[in-house]
C-alpha cells in the first residue's frame, strides 16, 4: 500500500477556468504558482477539482489568491498535433481552501 498525496499552499496563476462536461458535474481548472525563497522563481502545479470543491474556486478564487491544496497527484502521457510525446501533471484537489494571512498591525 502506498501514498500519494500533496500539499501546496501558493497563488493562482490566473483565474480558474470552468470545464463543460456531458453531465452536471462542474469542474474547475486551475495552476498555482509555489515561491519558496526567491519570488521570481516559482514551481507551476497544474490542478482540478470537481463538484462543491470546483463551485468553490469558481466562485470565490481568482489570479493571485492565495490557497492552500492537497490531494493525489495523476500524470497523463498524450501526443500533440506534431505527434511529441507530452506529459501533463496535476493535483486532483480534495481538500482546498483560501489563505488569508495578517501582517503583524492586523493582528
Amino acid at each position: 500500500m502506498g501514498l500519494n498525496n500533496l500539499n501546496i499552499m501558493g497563488n493562482l496563476g490566473r483565474d480558474p477556468e470552468r470545464v463543460n462536461t456531458s453531465g452536471d458535474l462542474i469542474v474547475a481548472r486551475f495552476s498555482v504558482a509555489v515561491t519558496e525563497k526567491k519570488e521570481d522563481e516559482a514551481t507551476w502545479f497544474k490542478c482540478v477539482a470537481f463538484g462543491k470543491k470546483a463551485e468553490y474556486i469558481l466562485s470565490s478564487c481568482q489570479k493571485g489568491t492565495q490557497v492552500f491544496i492537497e490531494g493525489p497527484h495523476r500524470s497523463q502521457e498524450y501526443n500533440d498535433k506534431k505527434s511529441w510525446v507530452l506529459h501533463v501533471n496535476r493535483i486532483i484537489a480534495l481538500n482546498n481552501k483560501k489563505e488569508r494571512h495578517f501582517d503583524s498591525k492586523e493582528r
